[in-house]
């Protein structure tokens, strides 16, 4: 309370997913996975999982810890979680990997700091939008579906966030990017309408940062080229929320795009400045972003 800081993290929790897994001692690592690696579905030359390896249970267990308090552990759990129906050894390999990055970063919480320059004038929140496109699945139905992810921050540090693979098959990054600034979009919107209710209206448009100049423009014009002419619902929407003055795609660096490890996994150095700013707001030095 002296700190004027709200602290929200899950130890217990993190705790009871190692000693069901049988890793309460492991060696900790520093990434949720291998970097740039994906996790491909089960292949037909595979042994199935043994139902005695608690797989499903861990995968639920860390869905709940990742949509609750770790932002940084959400992409590789959702990839984790779609193999659920069909394990295998490898699959248990990967989820140890991040059970082994949970054990090394078990005091992480998020903090959430007091701003003594806000007013509920200014009072608000700052969005995060980006795709992987095309990742390699090794699945015939889910092959190359781009992974999509967003975020939103107040003062810096995330509170509500999401790593998903589409429905849609993206042909192109010019597809691919607007899937996901159409996410955040919506979001944002339920955001405006929530923090409306608590008696904090939006005055302006609210900030979603992207780093892919292309779906910046056409959430500005109308495009009717070739790669992008089947995407108008999509594009439509953002278009629609920009032109009533709802959102505002903003242009910024990928090494400034803190969606970005919420569509693949990053290497030690990214995975720590990603964790420093979305749990603690410690921005990363010449960010353009605030």
């Amino acid at each position: 309370w002296s700190a004027q800081t709200v602290s929200v993290s899950l130890p217990a929790k993190v705790r009871a997913v190692l000693e069901m897994a049988n890793m309460s001692d492991c060696n900790p690592k520093v990434t949720p996975g291998v970097p740039h690696e994906v996790i491909k579905q089960a292949q037909p030359d595979e042994d199935p999982l043994p139902r005695s390896v608690p797989y499903a249970n861990v995968c639920g267990a860390m869905l709940w810890i990742s949509r609750m308090v770790r932002v940084d552990c959400m992409q590789r759990t959702a990839e984790l979680a779609r193999a659920m129906h069909a394990p295998t050894w490898r699959h248990w390999a990967h989820a140890k990997h991040l059970l082994a990055y949970v054990k090394g970063t078990i005091d992480e919480k998020l903090v959430y700091k007091q701003d003594p320059s806000v007013t509920p004038a200014t009072f608000g929140y700052t969005g995060y939008a980006d795709s992987d496109f095309a990742p390699d699945y090794g699945s015939e139905f889910e092959n190359y579906k781009s992974t999509t992810g967003w975020v939103f921050t107040i003062n810096n540090v995330a509170f509500s966030w999401r790593s998903r693979k589409p429905t849609l098959l993206a042909d192109s990054t010019a597809a691919a990017e607007p899937m996901a600034a159409t996410g955040a979009s919506k979001h944002s919107i339920w955001l405006r309408r929530l923090f409306s209710d608590l008696g904090f209206p939006q005055s302006g448009p609210s900030i979603i940062y992207e780093d892919n100049e292309g779906c910046k423009k056409l959430s500005r014009n109308y495009c009717g080229h070739d790669r992008v002419k089947h995407l108008d619902l999509r594009d439509m929407l953002v278009r629609e929320h920009h032109q009533r003055g709802l959102t505002e795609l903003v242009s910024v660096p990928t090494q400034f795009q803190l969606a970005d490890p919420l569509t693949k996994t990053l290497a030690g150095p990214a995975v720590r400045n990603f964790r420093a700013w979305s749990l603690r707001g410690q921005l990363p030095p010449d960010c353009p972003a605030t």
